[in-house]
Order: structure tokens, then C-alpha cells, then sequence
């Protein structure tokens, strides 16, 4: 048997800014990610059941459902055990408990620097 690339890592970006969410895929496209978007979990969820993503990155705050609805879907109705990386813009205690709470494998803070984001991708296996 000849020796085969490693398929790319499948990731779900589900964040309601549009130049983040760019950024974001080129960014990720240009390390070897393959990515799909949603702009709200409710966008995601179809996504979530199609794609079945190696790792899901969903902001906290977007209309619609926002990151906590949406993550609680992941881990309560999809009984997935998928890691999910929320991202942030909130400093609040409480929110970020709650999505720790919810199933949060990791939390950044917004601004995300790229290499702080690829090197907690590349933690994620």
C-alpha cells in the first residue's frame, strides 16, 4: 500500500461578522483546514449533520441562535463529542462559565491572534 496524505481537518467556523468570518477561512484555508461557515447556529446546525466536522469554532454572541443555544444543540440533541472553541468578545464571568458549562472545550478571547488560534487547532489534534 502506497502512503496517503492525511485528510484535512474539517472545520465549521459559525460566527455572525462576515470579515471575521473571512478572515478566519483564509486563514485556516492557507494552514490546510478544510472550512465550511455558517453566520448563526441555526445556519450551522445543517452543517453540523452534513459535514460532520473534526472540530467547530462558534462565537458566543449572534443573533438568531446565538454560540450557547447552539453548543448546548451539540452536546445535548447531537450527543456530540465533537471540540467545540468558542470565541469572545465578553469579559463577563458568568458567560464565560456558562459556556464552559454548556461543553466549551476551549474559550479565546476576541480579538483571536492566528497563531494562538492555529496552535489551539493543532492542540485539538
Amino acid at each position: 500500500m502506497g502512503y496517503e496524505e492525511p485528510m484535512a481537518k474539517k472545520i465549521l467556523i459559525v460566527e455572525d461578522d462576515a470579515i471575521l468570518r473571512k478572515v478566519l477561512t483564509l486563514g485556516l484555508k492557507n494552514a490546510g483546514y478544510e472550512l465550511f461557515t455558517a453566520a448563526n447556529g441555526e445556519e450551522a446546525i445543517p452543517l453540523v449533520q452534513k459535514e460532520k466536522p473534526d472540530i467547530i469554532m462558534a462565537d458566543l454572541h449572534m443573533p438568531v441562535m446565538d454560540g450557547l443555544r447552539f453548543l448546548r444543540w451539540v452536546r445535548g440533541e447531537a450527543a456530540m463529542t465533537t471540540p467545540v472553541v468558542v470565541f469572545t468578545g465578553s469579559v463577563q464571568a458568568d458567560i464565560l462559565r456558562e459556556a464552559e458549562e454548556a461543553g466549551a472545550t476551549v474559550i479565546l478571547r476576541k480579538p483571536v491572534k492566528t497563531a494562538k488560534l492555529l496552535e489551539t487547532l493543532a492542540s485539538l489534534g
